[in-house]
């Protein structure tokens, strides 16, 4: 049986500006690119996976040490910068994976 830790970091993205405006296309884009640049960054990580609901766009990925937790932590810091937010949720914590039969 395989067996690793990592570290599964989840943040989300509101849809609506605090006046209750949908973030422009431009932003979206911006934030798409910001993504697929971190994959290359992240080497070996498991991700991202994007699902949304009715008020946040939620991305979560598998960092495999704390230099791409910080990686991570520095996208969704330029994601609340550039999306002009005072704050923006994202959590963290360890977790253990296995693979049966590997």
């Amino acid at each position: 049986m395989y067996q690793r830790s990592a570290i599964k970091v989840r943040g989300c993205v509101p849809l609506r500006d605090l006046d209750g405006e949908l973030f422009s296309i431009h932003l979206w884009t911006w934030w798409r690119d910001e993504i697929n640049g971190i994959v290359n960054v992240l080497t070996g990580s498991q991700g991202p996976w994007l699902t949304h609901s009715e008020q946040f766009r939620w991305l979560t990925w598998i960092a495999l040490d704390e230099d791409q937790l910080e990686q991570l932590a520095e996208f969704f810091e330029r994601t609340r910068q550039e999306f002009g937010l005072e704050q923006l949720y994202f959590d963290y914590h360890r977790i253990m994976f296995a693979i049966a039969g590997a």
